[in-house]
């Protein structure tokens, strides 16, 4: 069992890469696992506490977020290969590697790009496998976080710019640019993945339905698959105990991991 988490604040970095300063905020010691945060934006809450307290945990502006929200001006190709960057910049031999919402598309070409340095591959609620006609709920900037918490008083505070609060017109901009058809060849891409991977899926997300999960497992040829009950799309923020639990026994086990169910971080 993961012990409370302390509340001392990580160590905050700018590091510099082709086009861009990556925003960083670094803690804790061990098995090196970098973060790509989601729709809530760059945050440091509880999961990344608990993380942190046997990993050196690594959180990651997306290079898109670093001036504005969106994707003007930044593919994934670019931030992938940013983001690898950085973690040479970082002198990160090798690494675990965890995306949140639409930074999967980001991790996946990162993990493919650096395989010689990607251990590890987690997915948390990844806009990658969307079935034809997908498009975010009806939603103005403000209520976006009705589906994105199951538990909205946990809802943590974004640390810099990205934030829930992003202009209509950018989280249009973000919805499109992820649209099935948007970038071809996504099935190919996760077949060609080396690393284990572990995808997690919120019983309660209406943004990347859970019945999605179903998808990955034929495609990915080393891949978990794990429902987190009682969390929604911010799987990490609704459930962090849970979420920190799942992901670092996975990095620490690899090819031994087994989730214990009877743990009730697991269930209602």
């Amino acid at each position: 069992m993961l012990a409370s988490a302390p509340r001392d604040l990580p160590r905050q970095r700018s590091v510099g890469t082709d086009g861009a300063d990556v925003f960083c905020l670094e803690k804790g010691r061990g098995e090196p696992v970098v973060v790509l945060h989601g729709l809530g934006g760059l945050y440091w809450g509880g999961f990344h506490d608990l993380l942190a307290q046997g990993h050196r945990v690594l959180a990651m502006e997306l290079p898109a977020l670093t001036a504005a929200w969106g994707t003007r001006g930044w593919s994934s190709n670019q931030q992938a290969q940013a983001l690898a960057s950085v973690c040479a910049e970082l002198e990160l031999a090798r690494y675990n590697l965890i995306a949140m919402s639409f930074a999967a598309r980001v991790a996946l070409l990162q993990a493919l790009d650096a395989a010689e340095r990607v251990r590890t591959l987690v997915l948390v609620s990844p806009w990658l496998l969307l079935p034809e006609g997908w498009h975010l709920p009806a939603h103005d900037s403000r209520s976006l976080a009705r589906f994105l918490y199951a538990h909205p008083e946990r809802r943590p505070v974004p640390w810099m710019r990205a934030s829930v609060e992003a202009p209509g017109a950018a989280l249009a901009e973000i919805e499109e640019f992820h649209k099935p058809g948007r970038e071809p060849g996504i099935e190919e891409r996760l077949q060609q993945l080396t690393a284990p991977t572990l995808v997690l899926f919120g019983t309660n997300d209406r943004i990347t339905m859970p019945e999605l999960a179903r998808r990955y497992p034929p495609l990915v040829r080393d891949c978990h698959t794990i429902f987190v009950y009682d969390a929604a799309h911010e799987v990490a923020s609704d459930r962090p105990e849970a979420a920190a639990l799942i992901i670092g026994e996975f990095v620490d086990r690899r090819d031994a991991f087994v989730v214990e169910h009877r743990s009730g971080l697991l269930s209602p």
